[in-house]
């Protein structure tokens, strides 16, 4: 079975409690071979961007910053 990533780029950090939380959150934590990454930008300011198998979800504050801005245009 091959392994599946998922990537949790933050402002800062997580601790492994707080990833879990996400992994729990997402409803994948019954998922064998998950890898968890945690990538740090602190340019995000706050919230976080989640990538796995195939999925993108921008939850950050800088995204929601960025979709303001264009809406605006």
């Amino acid at each position: 079975m091959p392994t599946k990533t998922l990537l949790i780029t933050s402002s800062y950090k997580l601790s492994q409690k707080e990833l879990a939380v996400v992994v729990a959150q997402l409803g994948i934590a019954e998922e064998k071979e998950l890898v968890t990454e945690n990538e740090v930008d602190p340019a995000l300011l706050g919230g976080l961007i989640i990538k796995y198998n195939g999925y993108y979800l921008d939850a950050s504050l800088k995204g929601k910053l960025n979709d303001i801005v264009n809406s605006l245009d």
